[in-house]
């Protein structure tokens, strides 16, 4: 293998490049039954190891379309996910859980695990909560809230919307939104959510587009305690300046020292995730996890 050349993405399918491409296909397969039809909306499926799942899909929408094509969204990330649950179940936080595209597998391949998914959004939620119904997942509670180390407030949240990824939405206005609406949503904070919350917290994932220094700093004690797996996204570009980045950077760099975690980088398609210092330049899956030799009881 020349390991000189970049490794070089799938081309995506047709039903990404083509907005008519489902009008065409019906049209083909079922022309009796095309004036019927409503091809702006339906229902995908996704595969794990132990079988399918049902999920709504909006044909264009990045992440149903790419289920749809693909099978599975950003599968690298849930088979680590899997591989910490399958060893230690337990409590699960998917702050940032947008459609469930991570949760929805996950709880049906793991039963014995409890998820407790956040998604501020609500038209999002909408389509989260329909996603846990259509697949009767007993084991995931869903908040519509964002999740800061200010509990019991309301923040001001840029909803994004006619786009096709709503879950790049965010409490910070960033590059990737562009038409949104202007909303306040409800907070919680982690440490004081889980107060009636029984279990110990394995795995937390984290994807809230620039927001993840807030939300770690709400989940300090609960850390602490349970030395959960934690899989976070860090985009440089998500921040509106230099000062508002290093500060950033420069807490999750000094909050996981101070938990003992060593940090690594997740990379689709490299069964290899490198030692990372996140104070560097850096947009992509980051992978925290206790010390070697740290005891977990």
């Amino acid at each position: 293998m020349d390991v000189t050349r970049p490794i070089r993405l799938r081309k995506a399918h047709p039903s990404r490049r083509d907005p008519r491409y489902f009008h065409k296909l019906f049209r083909q397969l079922a022309p009796y039954n095309f004036g019927a039809l409503r091809l702006d909306e339906g229902l995908t499926f996704g595969e794990t190891a132990t079988g399918r799942y049902m999920m709504r899909m909006t044909p264009g929408e990045l992440i149903e379309t790419t289920i749809f094509a693909e099978k599975a969204w950003e599968p690298h990330v849930s088979r680590l996910a899997g591989m910490v649950l399958a060893r230690t179940p337990g409590v699960v936080l998917d702050i940032g859980a947008n459609i469930g595209a991570s949760t929805v597998p996950l709880a049906i391949q793991h039963p014995d695990c409890r998820f407790h998914c956040f998604e501020p959004h609500p038209l999002v939620f909408e389509k989260l909560k329909a996603n846990i119904g259509l697949n009767r997942l007993t084991n995931v509670r869903l908040m519509n809230s964002a999740v800061s180390d200010d509990p019991g407030s309301t923040l001001r949240f840029f909803a994004q919307k006619n786009d096709d990824n709503m879950g790049l939405s965010s409490l910070s206005l960033n590059p990737d939104i562009r038409d949104y609406d202007e909303i306040l949503v409800g907070v919680v904070g982690v440490d004081r959510f889980l107060v009636d919350v029984p279990g110990r917290v394995v795995l937390m994932k984290i994807d809230t587009q620039g927001h993840e220094a807030r939300v770690l700093a709400s989940a300090r004690e609960t850390i602490r305690r349970d030395r959960p797996v934690v899989i976070f996204e860090f985009e440089d570009e998500y921040f509106g300046s230099e000062r508002d980045l290093r500060a950033a950077k420069d807490f999750v760099h000094d909050f996981f020292a101070e938990q003992d975690y060593l940090l690594y980088s997740i990379q689709a398609g490299v069964d290899f995730y490198p030692r990372m210092d996140i104070r560097s330049r850096y947009n992509g899956d980051i992978l925290a996890v206790p010390a070697p030799g740290d005891a977990v009881t």
